[in-house]
């Protein structure tokens, strides 16, 4: 009962009512087929023996294909409603059609025909079924609900079943067609219902990614898909092992029964027995083991049973043991089992991972095509093999596809993956990597005469690093080219280069220069290759009007022209520093950005100290470029106030780690909080095994762990530390269902901003749980599935946490999937262990433990505050006194305003 229970207590409040429709249209339809197939079984077998049996194969194969041929045309030009309407209607004809031929004649070729008609309607009954509850549920509501949804079949075979040998004593066999149609057209009717009641699922949802015109999935092209060629190379597998097992079991069947009402009865008592193991299979193990193990375990369950069955059959044989028809009986009931709660469900998941518009063509592909054409062949090989007479052939070849499907299967779940990531991708990204010694070098010859500047960039690009012998008559050919972009990118080239056989050319080229950005560069690279020489032509630049070509002379001189060129340009530097122009400040501050070695340290220092803001910010950016120590503390100190915390940041960031120690120990004695994190986010920038190990010692800090975690995300922080992994996501986990709880009760009327807060967090917490899968698994998936997931779409949200779990690990889905899936609180709560949620959900005084706990969230107590003021609420007076003495400045100040509100009451 407790399984029975484990299995019904996932269902949510909105499922149960198409849960509960599709169920009975199931059962519906299972009682007309068990009927159908009874009486086709029963009165072939009485008019013909086993060995016409591959020529109902092979016809009903081309009845089938014909049909699917048609049935393709009415896809195209029929909405999916109507499709599943004629779907039922032609069933239904067709069980009245055989009715009236045989109840009102004897004609033979009407046993043969109802025999290949049989196959054919649990063909089309099952597509319908299969579309229709494909689009009431989703991915992962299909993998939880689908054992249900098919045990309404069930229990209509073991109903129909047992009930065949009853009725037998008051009927004819042909009579139980006339029931079939009965409850067929009930069917009918509530597939009516259904549609009119959940009209709006079938609106198809726009794909989740563009596909191109050459990925539009038709008939001609589904076999250029290695997904789709998987798929239906496993399901002609599947036919042919059940046709083979099918065929062995009617020749064993037909030796042991002669009579028509014994072997009537006993096909039903079969139904019968096959449903009962159905049903078992359905609600206690189908369901389990796909969650837990996903399509892997659909895909490979049979082909491994058939390997140990057949086997069994074979052992039987050779040691002449009696019990071969208990063996072959056990081995076609469970074919038939696993054939529908787990391979089916299986393929139905396969299915899913189809984009949604492309959904029902492949399955339709499957049902009306690959079906019939792998009957057909199967019917063709037992043709041929009947020759023999030796049904060890038969059993060989079983265990042949068992080993071969079970081959083929892994491949299949790989492609299962990578088809549901490219849901999950907005677009695909291609890089092809070109080999340039494979160019032809008059090709980008040519390239250089273009229009397009981008175009020549490439040429020049390509025959820099093919080191083209003949590369410097070209850049002296650019160097006067009319493209500001194309000659500054021929200077930077020379620059790198130190190609110093230009010296002359860039001479020639400042004086008729006259861009002020190209200038600069131009008397930079001059100084670099002409050292003191350039002192004379490039110190009369220093006095320029135009502060690009200034700072370019001034730059230039300082680092590369000696002793000579320092004192010229240090001393117009300095008076730069000296004058009383903010101006002139700003430029010696953006020369000394520029410069690699460190110097000019008082002007430094006393920039450090100014009041004005763009001075400092440009002297914290400048002691992160000359890396000078000395300054540090200046830094720490900057890092705590709003103004330039990003670009004190970004200055530590570019002294490496070098000085991790010291900002290490500016952590551990600093209390403010806004400094902590600016300090993590420059920890985490270095990316070493000391910076991990000393983030990961923080990350239990409440305030610090979700910073902590985002920035080794971003980092592409990697851990094969199982046990951490599985820490950080079951803390995770805990604060959601401890948010949730507290949302569920919460007073959302009086404090809504606090709710919305709330929220919030839950939001955030939720997303590091991506963020910490990350360090184990794919990061590029897990971003995927994090931006699917917090989309609004039902469909998208389904698949990123069908992606997941076929990725994580076990332990690690029974963590995050009962968070992520679509269920209630009530249902989430039920998913983890009592001792879990126990301590959450005793403890419910929220307001008091947010606003004593010292590691609660700022923003969160900053609302509650406030909305306590608002509303007037001295519940937690003394609490709200303590915090009006608190360190965060707006935490005190907000309490000091609600004690003033409660003043007034």
């Amino acid at each position: 009962m407790n399984k029975l229970f484990y299995v019904f207590k996932s269902i949510e409040k909105d499922e149960v009512q198409p849960l509960l429709l599709l169920f009975l249209h199931s059962f519906l339809n299972g009682l007309s087929l068990t009927f159908f197939e009874t009486t086709a079984n029963t009165l072939f077998l009485m008019k013909y023996d086993t060995s016409q049996l591959p020529y109902v194969y092979i016809i009903t194969a081309i009845v089938s294909v014909i049909a699917g041929f048609y049935y393709s045309k009415l896809e195209n030009k029929l909405s999916i409603q109507k499709l599943l309407k004629i779907t039922l209607l032609f069933v239904l004809s067709i069980f009245i059609i055989f009715l009236v031929l045989i109840k009102f004649s004897d004609s033979k070729l009407a046993f043969m025909g109802i025999m290949v008609f049989k196959d054919m309607m649990w063909m089309f009954v099952g597509l319908e079924f299969g579309i229709l509850s494909s689009f009431l549920f989703n991915i992962r509501q299909g993998k939880r609900l689908f054992g249900l949804l098919m045990s309404g079949e069930i229990f209509a075979g073991i109903i129909g079943g047992f009930s065949i040998g009853i009725l037998l004593d008051y009927i004819e066999t042909i009579n139980l067609l006339f029931i079939s149609s009965i409850t067929l057209m009930a069917s009918f009717l509530l597939l009516l219902k259904i549609l009119n009641k959940f009209s709006s699922k079938f609106n198809i949802e726009k794909p989740l990614y563009e596909e191109s015109k050459e990925n539009d999935i038709s008939y001609s092209t589904l076999l250029k898909n290695r997904y789709f060629i998987l798929f239906f190379t496993i399901s002609v597998l599947a036919f042919f092992i059940f046709y083979f097992i099918d065929y062995v079991f009617y020749f064993k069947v037909e030796e042991k029964f002669t009579n028509e009402k014994e072997l009537a009865s006993f096909f039903g008592m079969f139904f019968a027995l096959l449903n009962i193991v159905n049903l078992f299979s359905s609600l206690f193990i189908s369901g389990a083991m796909l969650s837990r193990f996903g399509v892997a375990f659909g895909l490979l369950a049979i082909p491994i049973l058939a390997l140990v069955g057949t086997s069994s059959l074979v052992i039987t044989a050779m040691l002449s043991l009696g019990v071969g028809f208990v063996v072959l009986l056990v081995l076609k009931l469970l074919n038939e089992v696993l054939d529908i709660t787990i391979l089916n469900p299986s393929f139905k998941l396969l299915n899913q991972a189809i984009a949604s518009h492309q959904r029902t063509k492949v399955l339709a592909f499957r049902e009306t095509i690959i079906e019939p054409i792998s009957m057909g062949v199967a019917g063709v090989f037992l043709l041929v093999l009947a020759k023999f007479g030796d049904l060890s052939i038969v059993y060989y070849l079983i265990i042949f596809m068992a080993v071969i499907w079970l081959i083929l299967g892994k491949r299949l779940k790989e492609e299962y993956v990578k088809s549901l990531e490219k849901l999950l991708m907005k677009r695909e990204v291609f890089s092809d990597d070109l080999l340039l010694s494979e160019l032809d070098e008059n090709f980008i010859l040519n390239g250089l005469e273009s229009e397009n500047d981008v175009e020549i960039l490439y040429c020049l690009n390509a025959l820099v690093t093919m080191n083209y012998e003949q590369i410097n008559e070209i850049l002296s050919k650019l160097s006067t080219h009319k493209s500001d972009v194309i000659r500054l990118r021929v200077i930077e080239y020379i620059g790198q280069k130190e190609l110093k056989d230009f010296v002359t050319v860039l001479e020639d080229r400042i004086e008729i220069e006259n861009n002020p950005a190209i200038i600069n560069k131009l008397l930079r690279t001059y100084c670099q290759l002409a050292t003191y020489k350039s002192i004379e032509r490039v110190s009369k630049f220093i006095d320029n009007n135009n502060v690009i070509i200034k700072e370019g002379a001034i730059v230039g001189m300082l680092e590369h022209t000696g002793v000579d060129g320092i004192l010229i340009a240090g001393s117009a530097l300095n008076n730069l520093f000296e004058s009383d122009k903010k101006e002139d400040r700003i430029i010696a501050l953006n020369i000394l950005k520029q410069m690699k070695v460190p110097s000019f340290y008082k002007a430094i220092e006393e920039s450090l100290q100014s009041t004005e803001l763009d001075i400092k910010t440009i002297s914290i950016t400048v002691v992160g470029n000359l890396k000078i120590e000395k300054f540090l503390p200046n830094l720490f100190k900057t890092l705590g106030t709003d103004e330039y915390r990003n670009e004190s940041i970004k200055a530590l960031i570019k002294f490496g780690d070098s000085i991790l120690k010291l900002l290490i120990e500016y952590f551990n004695a600093s209390e403010n909080l806004n400094t902590k994190f600016g300090l993590i986010k420059v920890i985490s920038s270095y990316k070493t095994e000391q910076s991990n190990e000393f983030l990961l010692e923080k990350i239990n800090e409440p305030l610090l762990h979700d910073i902590i975690l985002e920035k080794l995300f971003e980092t592409n922080f990697i851990s094969s530390n199982q046990k951490l992994i599985k820490f950080l996501l079951t803390n995770n986990v805990r604060e959601i269902l401890e948010n949730l709880i507290i949302l569920d009760v919460f007073d959302k009327i009086n404090y809504p901003n606090s709710y919305q807060v709330l929220e919030e967090l839950s939001t955030k917490k939720i997303s590091n749980l991506f963020l910490i899968m990350a360090y184990a698994y794919p990061k590029e998936i897990l971003l995927q599935c994090k931006y699917n997931y917090n989309s609004q779409s039902k469909d998208r949200k389904a698949y990123a946490v069908e992606m997941l779990d076929n990725i994580v690990s076990t332990e690690i889905k029974k963590i995050v999937l009962p968070m992520l899936d679509d269920l209630s609180l009530s249902k989430k709560i039920l998913s983890y262990p009592s001792e879990f949620v126990e301590k959450m959900i005793e403890d419910t005084d929220f307001f008091k433990n947010t606003l004593e706990d010292d590691m609660s969230y700022p923003i969160l107590k900053i609302s509650i505050l406030y909305e306590m003021g608002k509303n007037r609420c001295s519940d937690y007076f003394h609490l709200i006194q303590n915090l009006s003495q608190d360190k965060n400045i707006t935490i005190q100040e907000t309490a000091l305003w609600t004690l003033s509100q409660l003043k007034q009451r």
